[in-house]
């Protein structure tokens, strides 16, 4: 009944990033975040990133999330991931999430993602999420993963040197 046009009723899109770093060599910290909306009555998409780093000699942390949403009365789609890390040798830490609904009347999705490092020399944490939604009623979609990695063997990462 609320046929709204192509656009959107009320758009909340905050993006903030807080990142403090300390005695680093080479850091590179992209954050790339599309949203395609169409036709919604209610969406609010928050997205935080807080990243805490120190004596570390090369890291390279890109996060990306992509959103296609169509047809929605509301949506509430929060992202929240935080990385402590301090010394690390090497490590590869991808996380990927891909959701596609369609005709839902009431979904929860939550995901969380926490890392905390330490005694590493390069450290490499990519983390991707795509989400596709179609002719929802009322979603929300918060995605949570919790590690904790303290000085560990790791089969996928190489670990030298970790003092």
């Amino acid at each position: 009944m609320h046929e709204k046009k192509a656009g959107t009723d009320a758009l909340q899109f905050p993006v903030s990033l807080e990142c403090h770093h300390a005695s680093l060599d080479a850091l590179q910290f992209p954050v790339s975040l599309e949203c395609h909306h169409a036709s919604l009555d209610a969406l609010q998409f928050p997205v935080s990133l807080e990243c805490h780093h120190a004596s570390l000699d090369a890291l390279q942390f890109p996060v990306s999330i992509e959103c296609h949403h169509a047809s929605l009365d509301a949506l509430h789609f929060p992202v929240s991931i935080e990385c402590h890390h301090a010394s690390l040798d090497a490590l590869q830490f991808p996380v990927s999430i891909e959701c596609h609904h369609a005709s839902l009347d009431a979904l929860q999705f939550p995901v969380s993602l926490e890392c905390h490092h330490a005694s590493l020399d390069a450290l490499q944490f990519p983390v991707s999420i795509e989400c596709h939604h179609a002719s929802l009623d009322a979603l929300q979609f918060p995605v949570s993963i919790e590690c904790h990695q303290w000085r560990q063997n790791l089969a996928q990462g190489r670990i030298r040197g970790c003092t």
